[in-house]
């Protein structure tokens, strides 16, 4: 028989086994069924069904849904040579990669006779059948791990994307985005969500935006740093847009711009042709390869604004709105903001104009994409002269240059779609300032960031490209509207994306610096200390509390970084030499005090630790130890 330790041993072991083996087993569980849904298979259809992960794969794995509230948000497809991985949540190299999923065989059709069963079942499945790799699916793995993404390689950008995408989406961004960037304000400055410009949509379009629209041999993609990978940079190109957007039309819950241009204190109905003094049918397009860009000015065009500011102050003027002239005294007007009158006087804006006729091209969307160059544009790219010259764009059923108003309402007088806001503003975005010849924005904004956000010259210089078209200081007799709410609001946004994140220097090592005394008995210190602290006679004029006992005393001396005088005083006692017949003499042992001097911020703190607890401490433990061994 046994002894009872030795069987005691083998249940341990076999507890020991048996609970590896069940966290193995809840470890495999755990993996695997975020993939499992309530389907027996899975396709487009189910793969959203039921709990589980927020990513989830299709068959082959070449392909995953992104999953919200149960339905298909958007379908995500894997470059050629990658497939889905479950543990990454993202797409990774084939031979890297674990995923499998159950396919669904696809339906038979029914025969004549449904009730009976044929006699000539196959003995094999389908040369089709839709769980086979495609024939040009790698069948062998590369040699050798690649060292890095290739420059030109496709799969690098999706994953890259989910990582910068992925802070973005959490529910702490949102409610601070919503609460914080997506915020219109009444005149009264009472703060409430904004009914045009949504967070769903925002995120949308942003995702889009990344990966790239292209066009006519360009590729519009907004900055969010890649292939550098450094998500500060694409942050904060994020918020440089938001910035400006909150200052457009954001904050005032509108979709078109609307007038606020006072000319001796009243508003001209005319300044739909142009504010800030600009006339927005004037401003064609200049480069040799954008001449033919610009919207034609149609005199006879008549188009209405979807709606205007609810954040002004008074009685807010009409919505902008343009016409043909019924005669050479039909004049625009201009608005009595104190009675709420208008009157159809001649009535000039900053730039003479007293009527409306061709004044169809303010701003709209986001930034407030306006003026015939960039709308014209707009339509080149995005909308239907893409579409009818090349077979390309977003909107190709869009003519934003025959019907501007069409970024914020349709011909029926319904509003836009919240995706046409946001990609109008993203779209001038990446043409007007990313691709801005004179001042490299990329570049500007790395040595920003680099620079730890310290420096406004930059948020100013993108808010002078985009307010006046240039950027130098006296490149423009126009003025920077709003340049510090502009400023501020990036700084807002800065700030609920953590950034400049704040760098916290390591704390330098203390250089140990420790004496002690000739011993008189064998101290029990020696088996306390740890072997990296050598025990040395004392020679810095700081001092310890206890520096006149025989006792071993540490001390932490400050580093180079730390500023002696900052360190409180203390009297230095000189040692005195230990009489040798007292040496000779047994002593009875006493408690040691040992006390170490910690550096903190501005000064050195002295710290006692009873080594006779230490000691006590210590025998417990070992006796614990050894009673818990000769038992088990």
């Amino acid at each position: 028989m046994s002894p009872p330790c030795a069987r005691r041993r083998s249940g341990s072991a076999f507890n020991i086994s048996f609970a590896s083996f069940t966290s193995l087993a809840i470890l495999g569980i755990t993996l695997y069924a975020p993939i499992s849904i309530n389907a027996a298979c899975v396709n487009e259809l189910n793969v959203c069904d039921g709990k589980g992960r927020e990513y989830r794969p299709l068959p082959l794995c070449q392909e995953y849904a992104h999953c919200i509230n149960g339905q298909v948000y958007s379908m995500i497809s894997c470059a050629d040579g990658s497939i889905y991985d479950v543990l990454l949540e993202r797409c990774n190299w084939e031979y890297a990669s674990f995923c499998v999923v159950k396919s669904c065989a696809p339906t038979p059709n029914p025969t004549s006779s449904p009730t009976s069963i044929p006699s000539n079942l196959p003995s094999t499945l389908p040369s089709t059948s839709p769980t086979d790799l495609p024939s040009s699916m790698p069948t062998a793995s590369p040699s050798s791990v690649p060292s890095g993404n290739p420059s030109n390689s496709p799969t690098a950008a999706p994953s890259f994307l989910y990582d910068f995408f992925s802070p973005l989406e959490t529910d702490s961004m949102r409610q601070s985005i919503e609460s914080t960037v997506l915020q219109s304000y009444n005149p009264a400055g009472i703060a409430s969500p904004s009914t045009k410009y949504l967070y769903e949509g925002l995120i949308k379009s942003l995702k889009e935006m990344a990966k790239g629209i292209s066009s006519d041999g360009r590729s519009f993609k907004f900055y969010v740093a890649y292939p550098e990978g450094r998500l500060d940079y694409g942050m904060t190109s994020v918020a440089a847009f938001l910035a400006n957007a909150m200052t457009e039309s954001i904050v005032y819950d509108t979709c078109d711009e609307f007038n606020v241009d006072m000319v001796t204190d009243r508003y001209p109905l005319s300044n739909s042709c142009g504010q800030n003094n600009r006339s927005y049918q004037d401003e064609v397009c200049t480069n040799s390869e954008e001449v033919d860009m610009s919207c034609p000015v149609d005199v006879n065009m008549e188009v209405v604004s979807s709606g205007y500011s609810t954040g002004m102050m008074g009685r807010a003027p009409p919505p902008f709105s343009c016409g043909p002239k019924a005669h050479s005294a039909d004049y625009s007007g201009y608005w009595e903001s104190k009675t709420g009158t208008s009157s159809k006087t001649a009535y000039s804006n900053a730039r003479g104009r007293t009527d409306t006729e061709g004044c169809c091209f303010w701003g709209r969307g986001a930034l407030l994409t306006r003026g015939v160059c960039d709308i014209g544009k707009l339509n080149y790219y995005l909308g239907k002269r893409a579409f009818t010259e090349r077979g390309e764009g977003k909107f190709p059923t869009i003519d934003f240059c025959a019907f501007p108003e069409a970024t914020c309402a349709n011909e029926e007088g319904k509003e836009g779609t919240e995706e046409i806001k946001w990609i109008t503003g993203l779209f001038e975005w990446v043409d007007r300032i990313q691709s801005y010849r004179d001042w490299d924005y990329i570049d500007n904004l790395k040595k920003f960031v680099d620079g730890r956000m310290k420096d406004d010259s930059f948020i100013d210089t993108v808010s002078s490209i985009i307010t006046r078209g240039c950027h130098s200081p006296d490149c423009s007799l126009l003025e920077v509207t709003m340049r510090e709410e502009r400023k501020k609001n990036f700084m807002k946004v800065l700030d609920i994306f953590g950034l400049p994140e704040e760098i916290v220097p390591p704390t330098p090592s203390p250089i140990p610096k420790q004496t002690i005394p000739k011993p008189t008995t064998s101290s029990p210190v020696k088996s306390i200390l740890p072997p990296s602290l050598s025990l040395t006679k004392p020679s810095s004029p700081i001092s310890t509390p206890n520096s006149q006992n025989k006792e071993p005393t540490i001390q932490l001396v400050p580093t180079p970084n730390e500023n002696i005088e900052d360190i409180p005083s203390q009297p230095v006692q000189p040692s005195t030499p230990t009489d040798t017949a007292m040496q000779t003499q047994p002593t009875a042992p006493t408690p040691t005090t040992i006390t170490t001097v910690l550096p903190t911020k501005n000064k050195l703190i002295p710290v006692e630790t009873n080594s006779s607890f230490l000691l006590a401490s210590s025998w417990w433990i070992i006796s614990l130890t050894t009673m818990y061994v000769l038992y088990y």
